[in-house]
This record gives C-alpha cells, structure tokens and sequence, in this order.
C-alpha cells in the first residue's frame, strides 16, 4: 500500500512539473509573438509618396539622370517588386499595412504561385506578368520575377522587408531633394558672380564657404544617406550653416532699417541712399535663397524625423523679418517718390526751385521744371518698390508625390523647377 501511494506521489510530483514547464514555454512563445509584432516608424509620415512613370513625350535633361547604382537599385525595389497599388499610393504606410495582415512586402501572394512557372534553379521565384495601368485600364506589361510568400517571409522576417523598403524610400526621397538643392546652389553661385560688385572679399568668401560645404554633402550623398552617422554628423554642420546664415540675412535686414529710417533733406541724400539699400537689398535676396535651400537639405538630413516645417523654421522667421522691412522698404520709396516728384514713366523728377521754376519758366515750357532721372536709379527705385511677398512653410511634408521618370531602361529625377518660386 506504502509503494502504491509512493507512485502516485511521484507521479503527481512529475505531472506538476510537466504542467509548468509547459505553461513556461507557453509564456515564453506569447512573449515571442509579442517582441517579433512588427513596428513602423512614425516618421514615415513625413516622407512624400513616390512615383515611377514611364512617359515617352517626356524627354528628360541628362544632368538629372539618376547613375549611382545604390540609388538606381533602391528606386528598383518599387518599380520592380512592389505592387503598383502600393508604388502609386502611400508607399510605406501601405507596406506595413499588408505585412501586419501576413502578407509579403517584395513577393507575390502564396495563393497564387501554385500554377506559376517556376524559375529554374530556383526554389522559391517563379515567373508571373507585371500589370501597368493605361487609359483607366489595367493592361499586362511584361514578365517578371515573383518570390513565394512564405519563403520570402521565413528568410528574412517582416521587420526586414519593412526596413528595406525605408530604406529605399529614405534613398530615393534623399537624392531626389538634393539634386533639386544641387540645381538651386547653381543658380545661386551665378548670382553671386553677377552681383559680385556688391559684395566685399570677406563677405563673398563666407557665402560661397556655405555653398561649398553644402556641394560637399550633395556629392556624397549615398554614403551620407547610408550611414546614420555620417547623417548626424552633416546635420549638425548644416545647423551650423544655418546659423551663419541667418546671421548674414539679419545684418543685411538692419542696415536696410537703417538708412530708411534716416531723415532724407534733399534729392540727392535720398539717392545717395538707394545706392546704399540696393547693395543691402540684393545680399538679402540670395540669402534669403540660401536659407531656404540649407532649410531643404536639413530636412533631407532628418530623415523623415522632423516636418518641413520644422526644418524650416529659421527660414520662416526671417521671411516674417524680411517681409516687414521690404514692406517699410517699399513705403519709404514710394514717400520719396511723392516728395520729389518721381516719375517713372517719364522719366523725370521735380527740379531745385520747382515750385519756382513751374511759376515761371514752367509756363514757357512744362519741362524746365524737371530733371531728368537717371535710368540707374530709375532702375534701383523700380526693383525697390515691386517686392513680391515670400510665403512661409506650413506643411509637414515637403511634397505630396515626387516622380522619377522611367525612360529607356534608365531613372531620372523628374524636378519641378518652379516649385516654392514664391519662397525664393
């Protein structure tokens, strides 16, 4: 009796201790599961969509062909394997939703490979046809590889996939940004060396520094873009830029304040300070281009971890500064217009004396009552007064949609050089 009691103790004792190994093991794949549930990146969000077209009236310029070839593969990544509802619509967001449902990033569905031809050599490609829209219609295009779901998914996890596609679409909005920055530092450079009469040697020096530096980080793009401390590092300097920058455009703001604000006695001071404004005013204007674009390269820099906004945060103060003082700028012309009689379209001014001269020799002949304005500063007062108001950034994303353009088997960045004209 002893014996039997003592087997069912131990049989007891074994059982209780199979039930709670089971129930840690239990536990242990709840936590599994709950470590391996797949995270996205808020900042995705600030990233615009992408899209791949393919237009043949569309001749696109060599100097935005896309030839670095981490970039070209990057760009491949969507126009190859994701599927176009993805490609033309909310590129990441729409990954994570398919992958949180188990279904591939780069891969076309399990249920439908099971009739697929099968690569040779392969064990989980098969062939299938790739579908482009046209005219409203979806038309087949052309045959393509296709990885198996399961074999993609097992191989190299979700959170991969979904890295993978951030990563292309940090690449491929990264470089986009930057060769229209690099088109706008060229623009700017040329202006430099048209208004280099009103720039000092030191004062050049210090600008053309910035746009250096700037090339410097555009030219090495991909090894920046790919290299999160190579990333940090550039953004630090940029904020560095930026503040040089702004430093510049401010003291250019109030030596403009400054001679308006100054009593103007007679024509000839008051001429003597549009000469004066003029050399202050155009240093504004490429600073203020300057700004914007070390604006645009920070928020490339942030890597979709700050809005536009923000990145141009310090480009918009100083347009609320530079609006205010091109306003009272213009106000101050158009009072020294009226006082001394300016006028354009005849290109004449109210002479010494004139109210004396009009009484008197006027009535012989209304001219002799003016001077002729010179066209110089004709010129100067016109550009002075017909200022167009800068506009800020309010939006948290740069763009909605930037567009690569597919044509003969190569990439081109598909820039809109008009775009924010009205910030520049």
């Amino acid at each position: 009796m002893g014996i039997f009691i003592g087997i069912l103790f131990v049989i007891l004792v074994v059982c209780i201790i199979l039930m709670l190994v089971f129930k840690n093991k239990k536990e242990e794949s709840k936590t599994d599961k709950k470590e391996n549930k797949l995270t996205i990146q808020n900042n995705v969000d600030m990233f615009p969509d992408i899209k791949i077209i393919e237009d043949i009236t569309i001749i696109p310029e060599e100097k935005n062909k896309i030839v670095d070839n981490k970039i070209k593969n990057a760009i491949a990544i969507f126009d190859n394997y994701v599927p176009k509802s993805v490609m033309m619509g909310k590129n990441i967001e729409n990954a994570k939703e398919m992958l949180n449902s188990s279904r591939a990033f780069f891969s076309a569905s399990s249920n439908g490979t099971d009739k697929m031809l099968e690569v040779k050599n392969s064990l989980n490609e098969v062939y299938g046809i790739q579908m482009k829209r046209s005219n409203n219609k979806m038309l087949f295009d052309k045959q393509t590889k296709f990885r198996k779901e399961d074999e993609l998914i097992s191989s190299y996890g979700k959170e991969a996939l979904v890295n993978a596609g951030f990563n292309a679409a940090s690449m491929i909005v990264g470089q986009y940004y930057m060769a229209e920055i690099n088109n706008k530092l060229d623009v700017i450079k040329s202006d430099i060396k048209e208004i280099s009469n009103f720039l000092d040697s030191e004062y050049q020096g210090k600008l053309m520094q910035i746009i250096s530096k700037m090339k410097e980080i555009i030219e090495n793009k991909v090894e920046i873009l790919n290299n999160e401390y190579s990333r940090d590092k550039r953004y630090n300097e940029v904020l560095t830029m930026e503040n040089n920058c702004s430093t510049l455009l401010g003291q250019a703001n109030e030596e403009i304040k400054k001679s308006i604000n100054e009593e103007e006695p007679n024509f000839e001071k008051y001429e003597k300070d549009v000469q004066q404004i003029e050399k202050w005013f155009t240093r504004q204007k490429l600073l203020q281009k300057l700004l914007l674009e070390i604006g645009n390269l920070r928020y490339v820099l942030a890597n979709g971890n700050e809005t536009s906004k923000l990145s141009h945060t310090q480009y918009n103060n100083y347009v609320i500064q530079t609006n205010k003082v091109n306003s009272e700028l213009k106000n101050w012309n158009k009072s020294n217009c009226e006082k001394f009689g300016i006028n354009s379209e005849e290109h004449k001014r109210n002479a010494k004396f004139y109210k004396l001269r009009k009484n008197t020799i006027g009535k012989i002949n209304e001219n002799w009552a003016y001077s002729k304005l010179s066209s110089e500063l004709e010129e100067k007062i016109k550009e002075q007064t017909n200022i167009k108001k800068l506009d800020t950034y309010v939006n948290d994303k740069q763009d909605k949609k930037i567009k690569i353009l597919k044509y003969k088997g190569e990439y081109y960045n598909l820039l809109d050089d008009n775009k924010n004209d009205n910030r520049r």
